[in-house]
Protein backbone atom coordinates (compact mmCIF):
# COMPACT_ATOMS: atom_id res chain seq x y z
CA UNK A 1 0.00 0.00 0.00
CA UNK A 2 1.28 3.43 -0.90
CA UNK A 3 1.68 6.13 1.73
CA UNK A 4 -0.09 9.35 0.79
CA UNK A 5 2.29 12.32 0.95
CA UNK A 6 2.02 16.03 0.19
CA UNK A 7 4.12 17.75 -2.46
CA UNK A 8 4.65 21.50 -2.55
CA UNK A 9 5.07 23.04 -6.03
CA UNK A 10 7.06 26.26 -5.77
CA UNK A 11 6.03 27.70 -9.17
CA UNK A 12 2.28 27.56 -8.49
CA UNK A 13 2.31 27.63 -4.68
CA UNK A 14 0.05 24.57 -4.72
CA UNK A 15 0.22 21.62 -2.34
CA UNK A 16 -1.09 18.33 -3.74
CA UNK A 17 -1.50 14.84 -2.31
CA UNK A 18 -0.11 11.70 -3.91
CA UNK A 19 2.86 9.36 -3.60
CA UNK A 20 6.45 9.36 -4.83
CA UNK A 21 8.32 6.58 -6.62
CA UNK A 22 11.87 6.39 -7.96
CA UNK A 23 12.76 4.63 -11.22
CA UNK A 24 16.34 3.70 -11.99
CA UNK A 25 17.88 5.19 -15.15
CA UNK A 26 20.48 3.26 -17.17
CA UNK A 27 22.88 4.23 -19.96
CA UNK A 28 25.18 1.60 -21.46
CA UNK A 29 24.29 -0.83 -18.66
CA UNK A 30 25.44 1.70 -16.05
CA UNK A 31 23.07 3.16 -13.48
CA UNK A 32 22.88 6.95 -13.65
CA UNK A 33 20.67 7.26 -10.56
CA UNK A 34 16.93 7.42 -9.93
CA UNK A 35 14.29 9.71 -11.45
CA UNK A 36 11.63 10.81 -8.94
CA UNK A 37 7.99 10.75 -10.04
CA UNK A 38 5.22 12.10 -7.84
CA UNK A 39 1.80 10.65 -8.75
CA UNK A 40 -0.94 13.20 -8.02
CA UNK A 41 -4.39 12.20 -6.73
CA UNK A 42 -5.82 15.74 -6.73
CA UNK A 43 -6.31 18.37 -9.42
CA UNK A 44 -2.91 19.68 -10.43
CA UNK A 45 -2.49 23.26 -11.65
CA UNK A 46 -0.38 22.87 -14.83
CA UNK A 47 2.88 24.80 -15.03
CA UNK A 48 5.37 25.51 -17.82
CA UNK A 49 8.95 24.32 -17.85
CA UNK A 50 10.33 23.30 -14.45
CA UNK A 51 9.58 23.96 -10.80
CA UNK A 52 11.18 23.06 -7.50
CA UNK A 53 9.18 20.25 -5.85
CA UNK A 54 9.37 19.37 -2.15
CA UNK A 55 8.03 16.07 -0.78
CA UNK A 56 8.89 15.41 2.87
CA UNK A 57 12.72 15.59 3.01
CA UNK A 58 13.16 15.21 -0.76
CA UNK A 59 13.60 18.20 -3.03
CA UNK A 60 13.90 17.97 -6.82
CA UNK A 61 13.33 19.94 -9.99
CA UNK A 62 10.45 18.55 -12.04
CA UNK A 63 8.03 19.16 -14.85
CA UNK A 64 4.30 18.66 -15.11
CA UNK A 65 3.29 15.35 -16.69
CA UNK A 66 -0.02 13.52 -17.03
CA UNK A 67 -1.30 13.01 -13.46
CA UNK A 68 2.26 13.31 -12.14
CA UNK A 69 5.31 15.49 -11.65
CA UNK A 70 8.43 13.98 -13.18
CA UNK A 71 11.99 14.75 -12.08
CA UNK A 72 14.29 16.54 -14.50
CA UNK A 73 17.51 14.75 -13.52
CA UNK A 74 18.51 11.49 -11.82
CA UNK A 75 19.17 11.56 -8.08
CA UNK A 76 21.69 9.44 -6.22
CA UNK A 77 20.47 6.97 -3.59
CA UNK A 78 21.87 9.14 -0.76
CA UNK A 79 19.52 11.98 -1.76
CA UNK A 80 16.41 9.87 -1.10
CA UNK A 81 15.12 9.15 2.39
CA UNK A 82 12.77 6.23 1.69
CA UNK A 83 14.40 3.50 -0.38
CA UNK A 84 11.31 1.29 -0.08
CA UNK A 85 9.77 3.23 -3.01
CA UNK A 86 12.75 2.54 -5.28
CA UNK A 87 12.23 0.16 -8.18
CA UNK A 88 14.40 -0.87 -11.07
CA UNK A 89 13.58 -2.03 -14.56
CA UNK A 90 13.22 -5.56 -13.17
CA UNK A 91 10.68 -4.59 -10.50
CA UNK A 92 10.83 -3.71 -6.82
CA UNK A 93 14.22 -3.87 -5.19
CA UNK A 94 14.60 -5.80 -1.97
CA UNK A 95 16.35 -3.64 0.60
Amino acid sequence: MKTIQTAYIEKTGQSVKGWIEFNEVFADNKSLGFIPRFYVVETLIPFDYYSKIEVDNISFTGYCGAYSIIGKEPMQIGEMNDESNVKSADGWKDR
